[in-house]
């Protein structure tokens, strides 16, 4: 959960443990995604499914958790790096389906809107950001779905320091 959500009914969090017991990973998509998202609510036993996700909140099953591994540390500050998570685990079959179309495929993921509301936020967005990462994200696409915690010495160091 990024710190620009925040719950808004107490117990918010049995939701999202049914909703992600269910389906392995489930995705939040605020009111602001409107023109993205299906019928509001989305609960636990009514999941949305929508094309986008907007990575401010997500829950996992650690059994999903342990055949996608960790986010990636190649998109650095921002953008992309909530959907990559995401479509790793739809291809290792968890939080939505994948539908082959004649253009490739295409991600539906499912979401729940329950419990929590996106707060307003200075955001770090950069189109800069947001295109590099953009690109990175076609490019992950081919890389096997696991990924480590660190992709080199100098990140393993980082990560037992806690950076």
């Amino acid at each position: 959960m990024d710190d620009d959500v925040w719950p808004e009914v107490a117990g918010w969090e049995q939701k999202w443990v049914l909703a992600a017991s269910r389906v392995g990973h489930i995705n939040y998509i605020p009111p602001s995604y409107e023109r993205y998202s299906p019928r509001r609510p989305m609960t636990a036993m009514n999941l949305g499914v929508g094309a986008v996700v907007g990575g401010m909140a997500m829950a996992q099953t650690t059994e999903a958790l342990a055949c996608v591994g960790y986010m990636d540390t190649r998109f650095g500050r921002y953008g992309h790096e909530h959907s990559d998570f995401s479509i790793r685990f739809l291809r290792a079959g968890f939080g939505g389906v994948r539908c082959p179309v004649e253009d490739g495929i295409h991600n539906r993921f499912y979401l729940l809107d329950s419990g929590i509301k996106l707060l307003d936020a200075v955001s770090s967005a950069s189109h800069e950001y947001l295109e590099n990462n953009g690109k990175l994200l076609n490019e992950l696409q081919k890389e096997p779905i696991y990924r480590a915690p660190w992709y080199n010495d100098e990140e393993m160091r980082g990560f037992f320091r806690n950076e």
